[in-house]
């Protein structure tokens, strides 16, 4: 897996998104990556204490280009 949208399936089969993980670009082993899914999986359904989805999809951009604050 190298992308995961993690949140809740609604009722009308719709996933409620809470988190969006990326790993395209290989910033860690696939194994830590795993690791990281599940103990936000694990940690969002023990908090909320609903049952909480995870699924392998692209639900957010790849890149974010911020542009610098010349105000500063």
């Amino acid at each position: 897996m190298k992308l995961a949208s993690i949140g809740f399936m609604r009722e009308d089969s719709d996933l409620g998104l809470v988190a969006t993980l990326n790993n395209l670009d290989a910033h860690m082993s696939d194994d830590a990556f795993n690791t990281l899914v599940g103990m936000v999986r694990a940690h969002i359904e023990t908090e909320s204490k609903q049952r909480v989805v995870v699924l392998e999809r692209n639900d957010a951009p790849d890149y974010i280009t911020l542009e610098e604050n010349t105000n500063a």
